[in-house]
């Protein structure tokens, strides 16, 4: 074919033609735009990725040489101001790379549109129209290119798709904590440290003490003993009658019939009285309600085949019940003149048994029991001094094992023991033929001796301040000063006087600071001088006695085998001023309570009071959650009642030194490392601590700091597999257990949960799941009624993995679980009621959410919060704080529905200076307080958000603050401040040393504080 011929069959070209010659062009530029754009951003990406790795700003060196040079010298404050800028610059700079990925992803995203669109609109616009002219069929060339362009721009589209989630998976979205652990004021501020566990430490067995003891105060308010609280037979005064008849009723509350014989006074805790039986075949405790005396329960103590097989012979004064029992509030204790000896708790239960032995005694036992903190005190004196077989015994009250036993040189005696503190020394002081002997309580020592009893002995020992008056009937009545060493017979130092008139034989004394009141079996009840043992006066009774008199106010209640006087004591006589009636023999002394006397005929107890006498009805059970006024007078939970960092007035000291001891009550090592702050119910303290083998729960007593138990909380085969993964300042055991008084409730790094109760007993436990948290799980634990309120954030918002979980507390069972999208976080939650409506307050990345606490329904929401969250919110009123240092402090106005984000009825005011990252805020109705971990203390008002004042420590922080009062108390990590804030500024009142790093928040209570350090825990307080 001719080349004419070829250009006349050519296509002509067309405007149409050109037109997608024009747009094939633009297409195929765009193409090369996008992909190099996209390898540009690519570049810069990895790039960037690629230095980060390198140089990663948490692990600075100059960073970390700077917090080093504070911590060698924090009084540098051009280091400091160095350091914080540093602190800022990193911060700064982090948030810019992390800004830089997200944009650079999107870029991505973009140009591979922009690429892929631009190839295919090339790819379209490229094909030829097929050639009329007779040619050759080529071959399918166009398809080959075609299948191998989509198949070329799918792998490139995938690649990048590829590469950009995974620089967006990888590059961190949590910035690590640069001076705290995100938690709760549970972490090191400063330099990382590794707290290296040492051996787990041995948990000892019984007779190791178990359980609480009551306090001073509970026990003078009701009556736990023979003779009432110390055993002095001496009440607080009381409107009682002056005149009472049974068989008139005159004066007689009630009157109900004692199923089973015994010569044992009642003992009074509350709404229940107590009284011991026996007769031939069982040994029992009785239980009476003190409303009207209605027999609640009856229970035998069990005895052994040796105890149990022929009673023991005693005379008829004595017989086979004549010890007093003892109460502690948590159970009553009893003995019997077989040597069996028991407690029993409130419903009745027998809690231990065990026999003593037959005693070998002329008459049959008579001691009554006594307690000292967590011990039952039982004198076992019996047969002759020369036999070496009496005793005194102390055995654990919760057990019932012996704690200590001491031999005693003294033949068997009648007294009952009493304890005495003298100069801070417990002192079980007894009385026997020959001696009166002092022992120390903690471990049977004898501290001091005194020969001047004979023959049998039948009274019990008194105290008025620090004379002893110990009395029988022969040889004499012995007033001793209390402080002696050895054997201070002849030391007339600490002998004071001795007299001889109208001695008894049975009956107990009474003794004041300026008056002794003895009463003899034949009917004489004489007086005398405290101080020089002079006989002031005699008072004559036609009956015959023993019953010791007791002191109720300004009056002696005498009661005799068939009479009742009331007399009121002067210096120079007694005048009747009273009588009754029982109408039947009595040979038990009376118990006092509430307006209300207790005695004990020979068949019958009786009541007496004038009507309307409070003596309130049987004890109900406990609620299954505490009340107000319970959680109140507590620290539950982490900074006390409500979360809230505030505890009442009292009178703490101003300054404290670990070293030289000033204002430490006492100090004692925790045996198991953590960053949770105490708890504290009662007299019990709870700590948790953990690592990488094991999480414990531990009760410490708060008079002493004794540790009373250690107990592990078992995990799951997962949970327990490889611990998870925290940072140093957080650890493993960062969150604050919680408790309502019946169990404590702890939560651990890697999930595991339990509670124990307050004998160190499991009660449940569970796993929630190894929890994806950046530095560790830290959210301490929150009640609301008979619910654990778990805070269980982890990952990020994106990955729907947090959720807030509501348990109950008695099971472990979960009641309700609401799904949270949010990130990880590590503020505890708080409960707060407004409107009638209990609401959880919760703090995360982004946003504030209030959810209802009976059903997890969510109330309302605020986006204000960013990045990593510590801080803890806290209520004043209606106004709710939350603080954070990313973006700002907002203060919200309860009561809002729905996202309040952008309601300025809700969202009152927001404050950027020294903002918290760790340590939680204070607020009252005036002032809120926020403390940042560089050492700045700063003062707001509530209402608008005004900034008053800034104080500026030289410390560094994790601990959030305390309001104690008018006082703020702060923690740092090297030294304590004690602040007097004002409108204007913070006055200094008092500074403390731990001697140790503190990054735990305090607990108060009973006007003491207490403190965790890193190694020890300690009590601040005054003596």
């Amino acid at each position: 074919m001719s080349q004419d011929s070829i250009q006349q069959n050519a296509p002509t070209p067309t405007p149409s033609g050109d037109s997608t010659q024009v747009w094939y062009r633009a297409a195929v530029r765009s193409a090369y735009v996008a992909g190099g754009f996209l390898l540009v951003v690519c570049i810069l990406l990895l790039a960037d990725y690629t230095t980060r790795i390198a140089k990663e700003p948490l692990n600075s060196d100059a960073y970390r040489a700077l917090r080093a040079k504070v911590v060698a010298d924090p009084s540098d404050m051009a280091a400091r101001e160095t350091l914080r800028v540093e602190d800022q610059r990193l911060r700064q700079n982090y948030f810019r790379q992390h800004r830089f990925s997200l944009i650079g992803t999107w870029l991505i995203v973009a140009g591979c549109v922009v690429l892929l669109v631009s190839i295919k609109a090339a790819v379209t616009l490229h094909r030829r129209l097929p050639s009329p002219a007779p040619v050759d069929i080529p071959k399918d060339v166009d398809t080959k290119e075609s299948s191998f362009t989509r198949w070329c721009v799918a792998g490139l589209g995938v690649a990048i798709v590829v590469t950009a989630v995974t620089l967006n998976r990888t590059i961190p979205t949590e910035l690590a904590s640069l001076t705290t652990t995100r938690g709760e004021g549970n972490a090191s501020v400063l330099s990382p440290r590794i707290i290296k566990p040492g051996p787990s430490p041995h948990v000892p067995p019984a007779p190791e003490p178990t359980s609480s003891w009551p306090s001073p105060e509970e026990l003078a308010a009701n009556w736990p003993r023979f003779r009432g609280p110390g055993g002095l037979g001496i009440a607080q005064p009381m409107d009682l009658p002056a005149s009472w008849d049974s068989e008139s009723g005159e004066g007689i509350l009630w009157k109900t019939a004692v199923p089973v014989p015994g010569n044992s006074s009642p003992v009074v805790w509350e709404n229940r009285l107590f009284l011991t039986g026996a007769d031939e075949k069982q040994r029992v405790v009785m239980c009476f309600g003190t409303a009207e005396g209605k027999l609640l329960w009856q229970t035998e103590i069990p005895g052994t085949p040796e105890s149990t097989a022929e009673p023991p012979e005693v005379s008829d004064d004595t017989s086979l019940a004549a010890p007093t029992a003892a109460c502690d509030g948590r159970r009553v204790y009893a003995m019997f003149a077989n040597g069996d000896v028991g407690a029993v708790d409130f419903d009745g239960k027998v809690v231990w048994s065990k026999s003593l032995g037959i005693p070998k005694n002329s008459y049959g036992h008579a001691a009554s029991l006594a307690l000292w903190r967590d011990r039952v005190i039982i004198q076992f004196d019996q047969g002759a001094a020369k036999d070496q077989l009496s005793k005194l015994i102390a055995l654990d009250a919760a057990t019932g094992e012996e704690a200590w036993s001491v031999a005693r040189e003294v033949a068997n005696s009648w007294p009952s023991p009493i304890v005495t503190e003298h100069n801070g020394i417990p002192q079980i002081i007894t009385c026997a033929d020959p001696f009166v002997i002092a022992y120390h309580a903690e471990d049977g020592s004898e501290l001091w001796r005194c020969s001047c009893l004979r023959q049998d002995v039948g009274p019990s020992p008194v105290v008025a301040g620090d004379v002893l008056i110990v009395a029988n009937e022969y040889p004499e009545m012995t007033a001793i000063r209390l402080g002696g060493k050895g054997d201070i017979t002849k030391n007339e130092e600490f002998v004071l006087w001795t007299a001889e008139d109208n001695l008894p034989d049975t009956c107990s004394p009474i003794a004041t600071e300026e008056h002794v009141y003895i009463l003899a079996s034949y009917g004489y009840l004489t007086c005398f001088d405290t101080k020089s043992g002079k006989l002031l006066w005699e008072w004559e009774s036609e009956d015959m006695y023993t019953s010791s008199p007791t002191l109720v106010g300004d009056s002696i209640y005498l009661f005799g085998l068939e009479s009742c006087h009331v007399l009121k004591p002067g210096e120079d006589g007694a005048e009747v001023v009273g009588q009754g009636n029982l109408g039947e023999e009595c040979v038990t002394s009376p118990a006092f309570r509430n307006g209300r006397m207790f005695i004990r005929g020979k068949e019958h107890l009786f009541c007496i009071g004038k009507p309307g006498a409070d003596a309130g009805s049987p004890a109900a059970p406990k609620s299954d959650w505490p009340t107000p006024e319970e959680l109140a007078a507590n620290w539950p939970r982490f900074r006390g009642p409500g979360g809230l960092g505030i505890a009442p007035a009292m009178d703490l000291p101003n300054s404290w030194d670990s070293d030289s001891g000033e204002g430490i009550l006492w100090k004692t090592p925790v045996p198991m490392p953590g960053n949770s702050s105490a708890v504290v119910w009662d007299r019990k303290l709870f700590l948790t601590g953990a690592d990488e083998h094991q999480r414990v729960v531990m009760g410490f007593d708060t008079s002493d700091g004794k540790l009373l138990w250690q107990t592990e909380i078992p995990g799951t085969p997962e949970s327990t597999a490889e611990p998870p993964k925290v940072a140093d300042d957080t650890g493993f055991a960062a969150p604050t257990a919680v408790t309502d008084g019946r169990r404590v409730y702890a939560m651990f790094a890697n999930g595991d949960i339990g509670a124990v109760d307050f004998d160190g007993k499991v009660a449940w436990s569970k796993s929630l799941g190894i929890p994806k948290n950046s530095y560790g799980h830290a959210s301490s634990l929150a009640m609301w009624r008979d619910r654990l309120i778990v805070q269980f954030d982890q990952g990020a918002a994106k990955d729907k993995l947090s959720k807030l979980i509501a348990i109950d507390a008695a099971t472990g069972d979960e009641v309700w679980s609401a799904a949270r999208d949010v990130a990880n976080s590590w503020p505890s939650p708080i409960v707060v009621e407004h409107g009638g409506v209990p609401q959880l307050v919760t703090c995360a990345d982004p946003f504030v959410i209030a959810y209802n606490a009976v059903d997890g329904l969510e109330l309302w929401r605020a986006g204000c919060l960013r990045q990593d969250v510590g801080p803890s919110p806290v209520v004043a009123g209606d106004v709710l704080i939350v603080a954070n240092e990313y973006p700002h402090m907002t203060a919200i106005r309860l009561g809002g529905k729905g996202d309040i984000t952008n309601s300025e009825d809700f969202i009152l005011w927001t404050a950027e200076d020294n903002l918290p990252d760790t340590c939680s805020p204070l607020a009252t109705s005036e002032y809120v307080h926020v403390l940042a971990s560089y050492g700045y203390l700063t003062c707001f008002d509530t209402n608008s958000g005004k900034l008053f004042w800034e104080w500026e420590s030289e410390d560094m922080y994790t601990s959030s603050p305390t309001l104690v009062g008018e006082l703020i108390y702060l923690f740092g990590l090297e030294s304590c401040h004690v602040l007097k804030p004002g409108k204007e500024e913070a006055q200094v009142v008092g500074q403390g040393s731990l001697g140790e790093e503190c990054v735990t928040c305090p607990a108060f209570h009973d006007g003491r504080m207490f403190i965790r350090g890193k190694e020890h825990l300690f009590c601040i307080g005054k003596k």
